[in-house]
């Protein structure tokens, strides 16, 4: 079973956190993470080094950053989801529960007067477009985009070229 190694993209940092994958220790079942390493990626926040046609996963930080690119930034999510539906495995990552509160008032709407449910509406929208299915991960997202880069390894392992350990 093939080795990999998570790339982040450079853009991510400039959120204030954003997500580290260690070196998988040996005794684990493969496919083993190499570690993370930090490049510039046309699409996304997260791929496999070497394999960024193949695999996508776009982080949103919480609930303030889906507004913020609805407010702000819906031009260039819409191009994220154009480019991202050329890639196999794409996915939305979003570290927040989707809670009923989500669909009512909250700080960030106070000033924009824009319900949540016009947000969710709008990404769910774009993902059934796209086809990206769209996740609400809670604080679980590092341990999701896992689960997902195991997955795709193991799925994709005949186009896989070996990487040193």
């Amino acid at each position: 079973m093939p080795s990999y190694t998570v790339i982040r993209d450079t853009r991510e940092k400039e959120c204030g956190s954003y997500w580290e994958f260690s070196r998988s220790h040996p005794t684990k079942r493969p496919p083993l993470c190499l570690g993370t390493t930090t490049d510039t990626l046309k699409t996304g926040d997260y791929s496999i080094q070497n394999y960024e046609h193949l695999l996508c996963i776009e982080r949103k930080a919480g609930f303030s950053e889906l507004w913020n690119n609805y407010l702000n930034d819906q031009d260039r999510i819409l191009n994220e989801f154009i480019r991202m539906a050329e890639i196999k495995y794409r996915y939305v990552l979003i570290e927040t529960d989707l809670t009923r509160e989500a669909f009512e008032l909250s700080p960030s709407q106070i000033k924009t007067h824009v319900p949540g449910k016009a947000v969710i509406g709008w990404l769910m929208k774009l993902g059934s477009e796209y086809s990206v299915p769209i996740m609400f991960v809670g604080q679980c997202g590092r341990q999701v985009s896992k689960i997902i880069f195991d997955m795709v390894v193991k799925q994709e392992r005949s186009l896989w070229v070996p990487q040193q350990k």
